[in-house]
């Protein structure tokens, strides 16, 4: 950030409309293509209060009422690189996605704050959008997607051509998808969570050995827990996403490095019958 910046109140992160007048000076500095990436903080912990101009509740004494709040700051910081790229000509030809990595919670349920443990859907149900009309038609997938399936979905609407076998995600533009399951996972308390096309839900907190199971499209808050035994085959594909996910990552990463994708081979005890590894996990 230039000198002078004014800091955000909390002092942990820099000033959200400082950032985004940094951005629109670097894109009116931009030739040609560009990528520029904008990672919002004011939707994260500790919610910083930026004033009335943005409130949409009165009150921004509790952490729920500051994040409505800064939800309000960042639709306008959204609106204002947008309305700046239309001004400068470049929003026709600029593909646009917008992402959450998380979600947050607000005690939804018992000790379940913030995003910081925790298998249910409001720490997982994020949005995700693309746009651009001259591309993609206006259309809405209701089917549950991963992060993972971003980037096969961003060739596709860029048209770029590929192997869609090297890829666990899937593009969103390609129907019903093969896999049987996404999963979702969480890093702190080592839950895995898997989601099949009927909104089943099933997650294993591997620090606590305990399971839970919930029918999303039934149970959206997920207030009445299902018996996790009733979904055999969600179990068995969390536990080879729990034991062979690490070692697909640091074998796919170690693959680049050596110049080569004889990754399958690095993986003891994965059986790929001619089949991306990927496979194993559906």
């Amino acid at each position: 950030m230039p000198p002078g910046s004014r800091k955000e109140l909390t002092g942990t992160a820099l000033n959200e409309i400082d950032c985004m007048d940094f951005l629109q000076t670097r894109l009116d500095k931009a030739n040609g293509p560009f990528l520029a990436v904008y990672w919002s903080f004011v939707p994260h912990y500790p919610y910083s209060d930026y004033g009335s101009d943005f409130r949409i509740l009165p009150d921004p004494g509790s952490n729920r009422q500051r994040y409505y709040n800064n939800l309000r700051l960042l639709d306008e910081q959204l609106r204002r690189i947008y309305e700046h790229l239309v001004k400068t000509g470049v929003a026709d030809r600029t593909l646009f996605v917008f992402v959450g990595d998380h979600g947050e919670a607000f005690e939804q349920h018992p000790g379940v704050v913030a995003h910081g443990s925790g298998c249910y859907d409001e720490m997982y149900h994020v949005p995700m959008l693309f746009w651009q009309p001259r591309l993609i038609p206006p259309q809405v997938i209701q089917l549950p997607t991963s992060h993972v399936d971003i980037v096969p979905t961003l060739l596709d609407v860029l048209g770029v051509s590929y192997d869609a076998s090297r890829f666990q995600g899937e593009s969103v533009l390609r129907g019903t998808p093969v896999r049987k399951y996404i999963f979702c996972t969480d890093a702190y308390a080592n839950y895995v969570t898997a989601i099949n096309p009927l909104m089943n839900k099933v997650s294993i907190c591997f620090d606590r050995d305990t399971a839970l199971a919930f029918n999303l499209a039934k149970d959206p808050m997920e207030k009445f827990p299902l018996n996790e035994y009733n979904f055999p085959g969600q179990i068995d594909a969390i536990l080879k996403f729990h034991n062979f996910q690490p070692q697909l990552i640091a074998a796919y990463n170690q693959a680049i490095l050596d110049g080569h994708d004889s990754l399958y081979k690095r993986i003891p005890g994965l059986v790929t019958n001619g089949s991306p590894a990927a496979q194993t996990l559906r």
